[in-house]
């Protein structure tokens, strides 16, 4: 202490008063970076929830989009079939069974004999 010319009383008080004040911030600044902590938890949380939903109806929409596709060729399949003549209601067929009679329909059109 002998490097200091002031009195011991007053080096200690400023001593006293700047470990006071450094813990103080330091204290503010861990409260800071845990609420950051937080906030960054709660986000990226928040972020997957939000892209597993975003992902959910994009293949909810994909599989109602093939739905509809696939709605739309039976519909199709169903008017090729009334166009060639076959009764769909009362021939209780499946698609595949439509699908060949359409198609050898068609080759006894084209060829005059299934092929």
């Amino acid at each position: 202490m002998e490097e200091f010319k002031s009195p011991i009383e007053r080096l200690a008080r400023l001593f006293r008063k700047g470990r006071d004040d450094w813990r103080e911030k330091a204290i503010e600044r861990q409260k800071e970076i845990r609420g950051l902590e937080i906030k960054i938890r709660d986000l990226l949380k928040s972020r997957e929830n939000w892209k597993e939903r975003a992902l959910t109806a994009e293949l909810k929409l994909k599989q109602h989009k093939r739905g509809e596709d696939s709605s739309q060729k039976k519909e199709e399949e169903k008017s090729e079939a009334a166009n060639l003549g076959i009764d769909v209601e009362s021939e209780e067929l499946n698609v595949k069974g439509i699908r060949s009679i359409i198609r050898g329909r068609e080759d006894t059109q084209q060829y005059g004999a299934v092929v």
